[in-house]
């Protein structure tokens, strides 16, 4: 049965693990946003949504076969929780839909990272920072 996921970095379309969509048959659904406020991290070459926040975090919803290879992609359940979360087109506020969303496990991370807040809750392009040989780059 298909799952609708909502993705909010680089499982979006035009970033680098859109690939992993790709290989779960996924479906783009549209442009949606979170309709509880939450706060959205840029941790170097991705970002993280924790379960507090300000911000109506901005992505996409898919359809897709199963999650198997986004869950491995997300760390879950270790890094990352999945948690169905209600979200709305952002063409059409009255559409809603329940979407899984991976969220930083508070498990592991009892705080969220102390830098690095997207403000507005949309992550970009410019938002990427590769960190090599430990350095931000």
């Amino acid at each position: 049965m298909p799952e609708l996921l909502f993705v909010y970095g680089t499982l979006k379309k035009g970033f680098y693990n859109e690939s992993t969509i790709r290989a779960s048959n996924g479906v783009l659904l549209g442009e949606f946003e979170t309709i509880q406020p939450y706060g959205l991290y840029s941790i170097g070459a991705y970002p993280a949504a924790w379960h507090e926040g300000k911000d109506n975090i901005r992505g996409e919803v898919y359809t897709v076969a199963d999650l198997r290879r986004t869950d491995w992609l997300e760390g879950y359940p270790d890094q990352y929780t999945r948690v169905k979360t209600k979200v709305r087109s952002r063409n059409n506020t009255k559409f809603t839909v329940d979407a899984w969303m991976y969220f930083l496990n508070p498990v592991f991370n009892d705080k969220p990272p102390q830098t690095n807040l997207i403000s507005g809750g949309e992550w970009k392009s410019e938002d990427l920072h590769y960190f090599v040989g430990g350095r931000e780059s």
